[in-house]
């Protein structure tokens, strides 16, 4: 097990294609397993979705204040990735984008102690457009940052291209909660994997269907695992203006059985044993 402070001088290095890293940020890299490159189109005007989620969030990220009585807030900072923020004060974020997808702009002055990156297409990697000097982890390991273990288990990608690239599941440990983020998440072939992320008070699933599980094989794994609260990420803002083909929330929404409720929220407040729920977390990407 490899454990960082919420300081590290810890500087490793992230293959990154289309972007690089500015002096300052640290980075990790998984030599074990090959580099995907994804095949990107360029945005045009035309590919920017005017639509916006039902909430708006205030601008700015909640801070320490913001906790009540739970040890963890989670906001969704569009695309597949999250800001974690703990009650020691520690700070994660998950799969930072870039220039894609061509949606909402990954806000600004977003800090953070590590990153987590699932896969290394471009859209998963913009390690860049965080703050804080942070630690990031791409590949199947255990980390801890403050209080939080964070694990890392192998799984693929869905299928692109024809093949089925890797694809790191990572697990959140804290204070007797449990988060899971599934990345980009194809096909499980471990039966450790998916004892690990079993019984998930929160589950990061991937909804846009292209490059990921399709509805009723993603429906399967969050029955299997007993995930409890669900919350969307990895999909199209809008019907009319796609992004690779992916599916919208409410077209996931249309597949889930009726007894999942479904309630939109700014943030989450997590806790021990969370109810049986979908939550659809505003989007604080930038216009």
């Amino acid at each position: 097990m490899k454990t960082f402070g919420l300081v590290t001088s810890l500087t490793l290095t992230i293959v990154c294609a289309g972007c690089s890293s500015p002096s300052g940020t640290t980075t990790i890299v998984a030599t074990a397993e090959p580099t995907l490159t994804a095949v990107l189109k360029p945005a045009t005007p035309t590919d920017i979705p005017t639509s916006t989620p039902t909430k708006t969030p205030t601008s700015t990220l909640p801070d320490i204040s913001s906790l009540k009585d739970s040890p963890m807030l989670l906001s969704y900072l569009g695309h597949s990735s999250f800001y974690l923020l703990n009650s020691d004060g520690s700070r994660i974020v998950t799969d930072p984008y870039g220039s894609y997808p061509p949606f909402l702009a990954f806000p600004k002055d977003v800090e953070a102690e590590l990153i987590t990156i699932s896969h290394s297409h471009s859209d998963h990697t913009a390690t860049h457009k965080v703050g804080g000097k942070p630690t990031v982890v791409s590949d199947a390991t255990a980390t801890t940052l403050g209080g939080v273990k964070i694990t890392g288990y192998p799984a693929l990608h869905g299928e692109y291209q024809g093949t089925m690239a890797p694809n790191v599941i990572f697990v959140f440990e804290y204070e007797s909660v449990k988060v899971v983020h599934l990345g980009e998440l194809g096909k499980i072939e471990s039966a450790d994997t998916l004892e690990a992320i079993a019984d998930a008070d929160v589950m990061l699933v991937p909804i846009g269907v292209v490059g990921a599980m399709p509805y009723n094989e993603l429906l399967a794994l969050i029955e299997q695992t007993g995930a409890r609260t669900i919350i969307p990420q990895h999909f199209s803002l809008s019907a009319e203006k796609r992004w690779y083909e992916l599916g919208t929330v409410d077209e996931f929404l249309a597949t889930m059985p009726a007894d999942w409720p479904v309630i939109y929220e700014d943030d989450l407040q997590v806790t021990p044993g969370m109810p049986r729920q979908i939550v659809v977390l505003a989007n604080r990407g930038e216009p």
